[in-house]
């Protein structure tokens, strides 16, 4: 389980007491645990087995002698954990696989001492290496064969790679087996825009989106209706084929046709919800004339709408949810007791602004300010996920700017550690998973030339928490359930 925080060190030599460094010691490790409960080739063994011919999901039994082929295809985050775990099951009786798969971040940790990581976040995607879009089999497959991309922003592997896996399910037939693996990060990942709209096109919409401080849902919206595999279609063109669908959850409510755009699963939006959603957010009139022709044909009934609830293709589309953030946060929260600590779950998921997440934080804490006479460790445990709107030029993630809000909220409370992590160990654009504030970061970054108000007013986490080392650094963690919220007060 140890060992997920590379920048350990650097983050618990940054604490201002020994009281604050067995603190921020203890919420590291109960988020390693955390990372370590969502792990997908630990919840796929967990949930599918092979019996003989038979293989089990679930509740679901499949006869694997009734299936000529069986193909694996996905996308997302978790998606070379997850083809790991399948293929760990059935090894040689999988005919071919592909999934796309986040190309790595390139990492710079320069120095633990100096508790600084770098590289500088970056706005466009992440740091391709020379050999962007390769394919290759590691990671525990073999027969599956992995597509590394760009995420957040798709690019042109993020296309080939879906029309290849357009290609191996349309080639199935009523005889075969297709096994979907879709976790977050499968919009981005799995993009084939519709009709005359670019691969240009789709960058341009999903950056805006991503900008304005569009949820999930909305973003998805939108995507659903530019796209060729989205929304239903990935089913739809794999008919008549069995397939079934395993789901790793990023998304609050853990909504089957919003998670990863729902390529599987039928679509409850329309064409007139999707220009809704540009509308609502200024972004009609800028969207490329290739999206608004699209949508507006949509409205107007001239391209036919995703596939909806009582299309045949779903007739033999077997959807199951695997994972979610409450796997997280059970673990996180048991860790905490099993050290001794008093747990009290935020049960109500944290959406929107990241400003009122910090205002709920702040709340529960001034509420627990009476509390004198602790035994042991008090912890608040929440998940979820915010969201940013961007006005500033500067890096970070919504984790990073939820954690700077707390700075000034926390400063003198010397006794109380704060920290919003993502579980895919990536926040945002940028290296970092999230970062740390407790009640001595503000005179700190004061005492270097650090003021909150500007880095906030910039959208400037990253450089904040750099300047302070108290960013936290994973890499992938290999799985993705949304975000962590913890607040550790100390006796």
């Amino acid at each position: 389980m140890t060992g997920r925080v590379k920048n350990r060190q650097a983050i618990l030599g940054n604490s201002g007491s020994e009281n604050m460094r067995q603190a921020r010691s203890l919420l590291l490790q109960a988020y390693e645990a955390a990372i370590e409960a969502s792990d997908p080739e630990r919840i796929i063994s967990r949930q599918v087995r092979l019996d003989g011919h038979l293989l089990r999901v679930l509740g679901q039994t499949l006869d694997l002698n009734d299936y000529s082929n069986i193909y694996v295809v996905g996308a997302g985050k978790a998606g070379a954990a997850m083809g790991a775990a399948i293929e760990a099951i059935l090894g040689d009786l999988i005919t071919a696989g592909r999934i796309n798969v986040p190309r790595p971040v390139t990492e710079k940790i320069i120095s633990e001492s100096a508790g600084q990581t770098g590289s500088k976040g970056f706005s466009g995607g992440w740091i391709a290496p020379e050999n962007s879009g390769v394919c290759g089999r590691s990671a525990g497959v073999s027969r599956i064969i992995l597509n590394y991309a760009g995420h957040p922003v798709p690019d042109i592997a993020d296309v080939e790679g879906a029309r290849a896996i357009i290609g191996m399910v349309q080639a199935a037939t009523g005889k075969d087996l297709v096994i979907c693996l879709i976790s977050g990060g499968g919009s981005s990942l799995l993009p084939l825009p519709r009709a005359d709209i670019t691969l240009v096109d789709k960058q341009s919409v999903t950056g805006s989106l991503l900008a304005c401080g569009a949820s999930i849902g909305e973003i998805n919206a939108v995507r659903k209706h530019i796209s060729a595999i989205k929304g239903g279609w990935l089913a739809k063109k794999a008919w008549p084929a069995t397939l079934v669908n395993l789901v790793l959850s990023d998304v609050i409510g853990d909504p089957l046709d919003i998670i990863a755009s729902g390529p599987t699963v039928p679509d409850s939006t329309s064409f007139t919800d999707a220009v809704d959603v540009l509308k609502k957010y200024d972004l009609w009139s800028s969207a490329p004339l290739a999206v608004r022709q699209v949508l507006i044909k949509g409205c107007a009934g001239k391209i036919p709408e995703n596939p909806r609830s009582g299309d045949e293709a779903f007739a033999r589309v077997f959807n199951h949810l695997i994972g979610s953030n409450a796997i997280a946060r059970n673990a996180m929260a048991e860790y905490f007791r099993q050290a001794g600590a008093v747990v009290e779950m935020i049960e109500q998921p944290f959406t929107g602004d990241v400003a009122e997440a910090a205002a709920v934080f702040s709340g529960r804490l001034e509420a627990l300010s009476s509390e004198k006479n602790l035994a042991g460790p008090l912890v608040l445990v929440g998940g979820g996920e915010t969201t940013v709107k961007v006005a500033g030029d500067g890096s970070g993630g919504r984790n990073q700017e939820l954690a700077l809000r707390m700075v000034e909220v926390l400063n003198g409370r010397k006794n109380v550690v704060f920290a919003a992590l993502s579980t895919d160990g990536i926040d945002g654009p940028t290296d970092a998973a999230g970062a740390v504030a407790d009640g001595f970061s503000f005179e700190r970054a004061f005492a270097a030339g650090l003021d909150t108000g500007v880095f906030l007013r910039r959208n400037d986490s990253y450089g904040f928490f750099a300047g302070l080392g108290d960013l936290v650094c994973t890499g992938y963690t290999g799985t993705n359930v949304n975000d962590l919220y913890v607040a550790l007060i100390m006796p």
